[in-house]
């Protein structure tokens, strides 16, 4: 993952990792957030929430349960009851 550009290593996706280097997705979506964990931290982990209809990010948070259950796009209009369009990413923490 270090040898990644800065860029994506703000925008790491563990599917993407799967990909590249030919494992599972669940063992690279596994892997990522066990490395968010205290003990190893170095990653973290972002939730993007984005509008279904015009792919504006709403906001991002940094926890899972800070996600509303309900939320209308200020570009759009759009309102939507659940959070079905979080986007997942991971950050490589700088050392």
């Amino acid at each position: 993952l270090g040898t990644r550009h800065d860029a994506v290593r703000k925008n790491l996706s563990p599917l993407q990792f799967a990909i590249d280097t030919n494992i599972d997705e669940k063992t690279a979506i596994e892997m990522f957030y066990q490395c968010t964990t205290s003990e190893i931290g170095i990653l973290n982990v972002h939730y993007i929430l984005k509008c279904p209809i015009c792919d504006k990010v709403m906001a991002i948070y940094e926890e899972y349960v800070n996600i509303p259950n309900m939320f209308t796009c200020s570009l759009c209009g759009e309102m939507k009851k659940d959070n079905e369009y979080v986007e997942i990413r991971f950050e490589l923490i700088e050392r």
